[in-house]
């Protein structure tokens, strides 16, 4: 049997070896590079079936993508209290006939109350926790198949290295209306990032999305997700507008 913190490393070197692998450069790139931006407001802030901010949060974000390759940054900011969850994110595509992969390093930093954005320090190396979190995950998609499978681990200030694992089901219904199924697990103790002392069950959801049509040229995309958490015996039901 392995033991639960060597299991941690194993899923850990897997996803880290996989990113380094995929941002090495395969050939020259030459395409010209495209900037997106938009923003979404949900009535409260969810992040893997945890419950982050329970008011109306207000998400922009903008990205430059360039070949198979990405980058970016996001915000969460609630609009009835001080919370700011600032993300920047790095990402890289390889793309087969079979299968695709996207591999993400994101960086997490909370503008709270007396936080440093220059401090980056590391509670493994320095014994102090810095104001900024780490995470790698993967996700595998193909064009073959409606289901989507995330791993992920955290890897800077989570004394626990907190993995999880989701697997969603996506289908469209009926006027266009988009539906996914999600079940989400922590696969080990995660004090700081998922609330668990083992692994478990964290996400159970349903979401129904749909373009609704506001003039000819335009439609707003909005959707509503049922969440259960059964590790933290919590259910949600949130309604997201984007632009």
């Amino acid at each position: 049997m392995i033991r639960t913190s060597n299991f941690t490393k194993v899923i850990q070197s897997f996803i880290l070896i996989g990113i380094a692998y995929a941002l090495i450069p395969l050939q020259a790139v030459h395409a010209q590079g495209e900037v997106s931006v938009g923003a979404t407001t949900v009535t409260r802030y969810m992040w893997r079936g945890i419950q982050f901010d329970d008011g109306i949060n207000f998400q922009p974000y903008m990205m430059y993508t360039i070949s198979n390759f990405e980058a970016g940054v996001s915000s969460s900011m609630s609009l009835t209290n001080d919370f700011n969850e600032i993300n920047f994110w790095v990402a890289y595509s390889v793309n087969t006939s079979f299968i695709n992969a996207k591999f993400y390093v994101t960086d997490f930093y909370y503008q709270n109350p007396g936080s440093d954005f220059f401090n980056f320090k590391s509670e493994r190396i320095h014994g102090v926790e810095g104001d900024h979190y780490g995470e790698a995950h993967i996700i595998f998609t193909s064009d073959h198949s409606p289901f989507e499978l995330l791993f992920s681990t955290a890897f800077r200030n989570d004394p626990d290295n907190s993995l999880y694992t989701e697997v969603s089901y996506s289908k469209l219904m009926a006027n266009d209306i988009g539906s996914t199924l999600s079940l989400g697990a922590a696969l080990n103790k995660s004090a700081r990032w998922y609330y668990t002392e083992k692994a478990g069950i964290i996400n159970v959801s349903y979401e129904l999305s749909k373009r609704v049509q506001i003039t000819p040229e335009y439609a707003l995309p909005v959707s509503v997700k049922s969440i259960l958490n059964p590790t933290g015996k919590a259910f949600y039901v949130i309604l997201a507008v984007s632009i």
